[in-house]
């Protein structure tokens, strides 16, 4: 078993999160699109997380991150979860 990521705050991360099972859940539609960036933005705000770079692809998803605070997992809980969610 391997040791638990370690979180600072001020780092900078690149976060990477695939679709489940790999599916092509995340097409370029305007509904998919708005989704992402809303649920996004709501979990940046309230984690205090700056997003500098943002790739969505059709399965996968890549980000580059500035956690001030090393919220990074409760960042990444709501991001995920409310974009599940929505889709």
């Amino acid at each position: 078993m391997t040791l638990p990521r370690q979180v600072l705050p001020g780092q900078t991360y690149l976060f990477t999160r695939r679709c489940l099972e790999r599916r092509f859940l995340l097409l370029p539609e305007p509904e998919v699109t708005q989704a992402l960036l809303y649920c996004l933005g709501l979990a940046a705000e309230r984690w205090g997380v700056e997003i500098a770079a943002l790739c969505a692809l059709a399965n996968h998803v890549h980000q580059v991150l500035r956690d001030a605070r090393g919220e990074l997992p409760r960042f990444a809980q709501q991001f995920l979860g409310n974009l599940a969610r929505a889709l």
